[in-house]
This record gives structure tokens, C-alpha cells and sequence, in this order.
């Protein structure tokens, strides 16, 4: 378990940054093709982790995985990671601190949770219902619904973190046979790459041409090979070195990095240092407990 400690650090630490990350160049650059090119380059990085696994495993991957795999990536890629960087866009363009972002798609383990119960018929304990219960007044917090302000970037996350819920039980489902990291690169490329296509299809330039290139080139890189790429690399490693769980506590310490990263990231980039309110660090709290609660395993 030590071992899988610093990998479930790296996971935290390189997911905490995407949506601060990607905010700097939202304006410049599409969110779909951020998105077409991230998942391309993250799913080359893990092929061969995954090429690996296939050979140490005796994974079998036939004609029927490809074609569940290309699915789930439509979903995965199209249904939640596109509605995320337009939440991300919108976010900056309502003067919205990325962290309340990055909050609300924290929550995905709560429609994970939902959505396990209703399609795999799996039972919510009492303490997950609470830990549900504390996420959704994380959520309600961390937005400021009543304030009204970035209404669409607040609605976007969070139809990408029910999405990625839906995601994730789907995928249980049907690739059970499939390890995570298999699973992973094979989808991120044929997503990014079929969503890369819709692109080209609509007319829309793939490659990005406005604002700072170097800056625009720099942060996909960036966003591609560190947060997609070493990011689920770290995630995977945590996994083999401790469990799913202990890996997925990347997750409860995601919200609490992401003010932090909002800030010190827009200190690099702009010089300036973004204003997190209150009301952010109210719900921290309330998501990491409720995350806590729906993660514990049963006790026997």
C-alpha cells in the first residue's frame, strides 16, 4: 500500500490541474478539439502500459471489445469530456473561478453510485445515501445557484459528472474482462480520433491557429502527456500497487488541490491570482466527506 501512495499523489495532482490548465487557453481554442487531441495524445502515452497488460494478462481483444470500447469512448468523450471544457469556457467567461468546475465533476461518484443501482441493481447503503445526500449540498454550495452567476458552465459540469457516472457503470458492465489501462488507451484514441473526424466533417479547423500557438501547443502538450497521459499512468500504477479504491482517493483529494491549483496556475500564467470565494471552501469539505462515505467498503 505504501508503494501506491505516491501514484495515487501524482494522479491527484495532475487531474487538480486540468480544468485550471485548460481555462488559459479556452477562449483560443475549440473545446471539442482540446478535447480530440488531449484523449489522442493521453491514449498513445498509456499504449504501451497497455500493450503490457495484454501480454502479461492474456487480455483477449476481439472484434466485439473494439466495437463496446469505440461506444463507451463516444460516451466517455463525447457525453461528459466535451461538456466539461465548455463548462471549463464558460466558467471564464462568467468570471467563474475552474475550481467550482473541477468540484462538481468530482461528483461523478454519486451518479456512479445511482446509476449502479438502477442498472446493476446494486444496493446503496445507508452511509453512501448520506455521503450522496453531503455531494449534492457540495454541488449546490460550490455553484451559488442562487447568485445566478455561470448558470451554464455550473448545468455543463454537471451533466459531464452524471455522464461520466453513467460512464463508468456501463463500462463495469460490459468490459468486465478488460483491464482499466487496456480499456483506456484503446479508447481514448479511437474517441479522440472519431471525434477528430466529426470535427473535419462539420468544418471545423482541428488544428489550433488563433492566439498564442506556442502558449496553445504548449498547454495541449501539457494536458495531453501530463494529465492524460501520466495522470491515468499513476492512476493505474496506484491500482497495482494497492487497490481501485486507494487508487480512486485521487479523487476525494482533487477538490481540495483544485482552488489552490486555480490559484497558483493563474499566477503563472496571468501574474494575477484568482479570487476563490467562500462559498468554494465551504463545499470542500461537504464533497470529501460525502466521497469518503461512498467509497468506504462495507463493513463485514
Amino acid at each position: 500500500m505504501k508503494k501506491a501512495i505516491p501514484f495515487v499523489l501524482i494522479t491527484a495532482l495532475c487531474f487538480a490541474t486540468l480544468e485550471p490548465v485548460s481555462g488559459q487557453i479556452a477562449a483560443d481554442i475549440n473545446p471539442a478539439v482540446m478535447t480530440a487531441i488531449r484523449f489522442v495524445i493521453g491514449g498513445i502515452i498509456l499504449l504501451p502500459f497497455a500493450v503490457s497488460t495484454i501480454k502479461k494478462q492474456n487480455v483477449v481483444i476481439n472484434s466485439k471489445t473494439i466495437l463496446i470500447l469505440f461506444l463507451l469512448s463516444i460516451l466517455l468523450i463525447g457525453t461528459s469530456m466535451v461538456p466539461l471544457q465548455y463548462a471549463v469556457l464558460e466558467a471564464k467567461k462568467a468570471n467563474l473561478s475552474t475550481a467550482v468546475v473541477a468540484i462538481i465533476f468530482c461528483c461523478n461518484s454519486v451518479f456512479t453510485a445511482i446509476f449502479s443501482s438502477i442498472i446493476l441493481k446494486e444496493k446503496i447503503p445507508v452511509k453512501s445515501w448520506i455521503g450522496i445526500f453531503l455531494c449534492l449540498v457540495g454541488i449546490v454550495v460550490s455553484s451559488n445557484i442562487t447568485s445566478g452567476v455561470g448558470v451554464v458552465s455550473i448545468a455543463l459540469a454537471l451533466l459531464s459528472a452524471i455522464t461520466m457516472g453513467l460512464y463508468t457503470v456501463i463500462s463495469k458492465k460490459f468490459i468486465k474482462a478488460v483491464p482499466g489501462v487496456v480499456q483506456n488507451s484503446l479508447s481514448f484514441i479511437m474517441g479522440g480520433l472519431a471525434l477528430g473526424l466529426i470535427l473535419l466533417i462539420s468544418g471545423i479547423n482541428i488544428i489550433p491557429s488563433s492566439g498564442d500557438c506556442a502558449l496553445n501547443w504548449g498547454v495541449l502538450a501539457y494536458l495531453g502527456v501530463i494529465v492524460t497521459g501520466v495522470g491515468y499512468a499513476a492512476f493505474f500504477k496506484a491500482i497495482e500497487f494497492g487497490s481501485a479504491t486507494i487508487a480512486s482517493s485521487a479523487f476525494l483529494i482533487k477538490p481540495i488541490l483544485a482552488p489552490f491549483a486555480a490559484v497558483l496556475i493563474s499566477l503563472i500564467f496571468t501574474g494575477k491570482i484568482e479570487a476563490i470565494n467562500w462559498y468554494v471552501w465551504v463545499a470542500i469539505p461537504l464533497v470529501f466527506v460525502g466521497s469518503v462515505l461512498m467509497m468506504k467498503p462495507k463493513t463485514k
